[in-house]
């Protein structure tokens, strides 16, 4: 009797055992799972931010690529009008000399028109033509009209005649070359000004040379 009473205890002690040995939910586990869970969420909305993000650089690098391609190709369309150096025919006077100007754009230009705007172009007896100073006096060469000037074309004029003032009298001149156009885009008419300033030399020479200054390039907005 006493073995069998040893024996039913021996199997509860083990049974005891194997139940310590069951792991229990503890208030600890259930803190870390909450954190993991945390830790999911932000990570999670870093990712869904991060896509908005990229999503709009890239719809904003395309608007800015659209916007460049567009200046870009009205820029390659615009009309790119030059002037050459002018060179002297006869020397004794200011404005005998010749130019050429150049279409370098890529479309042809219409009703090209050749211009003087003097600023000043004064005489030592005081006598001459005072002007605008920006440039709206003009006097049009009549035999400086151009139908149509192609791409790569150019067209030499002169402007000896416009003003008859010999050099050697000559103390101030400021002056502009205007060429006057009509693009294909826009089809309105355009000036393109190249201001010249006379200068004497030590030795007494007088030439032309380039100055900075322009005229406006749509001539009908400006005000009279």
């Amino acid at each position: 009797m006493a073995s069998g009473n040893s024996r039913q205890r021996r199997k509860e002690s083990r049974a005891n055992a194997q139940m310590q040995v069951v792991p229990i939910p503890t208030q600890e586990s259930e803190a870390i799972k909450a954190h993991k869970s945390e830790q999911m969420t932000v990570k999670s909305n870093q990712k869904i931010a991060l896509s908005h993000r990229i999503r709009r650089a890239t719809k904003w690098l395309g608007t800015l690529g659209t916007l460049i391609g567009i200046v870009t190709a009205f820029f390659s369309f615009f009309p790119h009008l030059t002037l050459s150096d002018p060179i002297t025919i006869d020397p004794n006077k200011l404005l005998s000399k010749y130019m050429t100007i150049s279409n370098d754009g890529i479309l042809p230009v219409y009703n090209v028109r050749c211009e003087l705007a003097p600023r000043k172009l004064l005489a030592q007896n005081g006598n001459g033509i005072i002007g605008d100073n920006d440039f709206r006096t003009r006097i049009q060469r009549t035999d400086c009209s151009i139908g149509t000037l192609a791409p790569g074309d150019g067209y030499t004029f002169s402007l000896e005649g416009t003003v008859d003032l010999p050099i050697a009298q000559t103390v101030e001149a400021d002056f502009a070359v205007v060429i006057s156009y009509v693009p294909i885009f826009p089809p309105v008419r355009m000036d393109r000004c190249t201001h010249f300033v006379l200068h004497t030399s030590m030795n007494g020479d007088k030439q032309w040379f380039r100055s900075p200054g322009n005229c406006a390039l749509f001539p009908w907005l400006s005000s009279k």
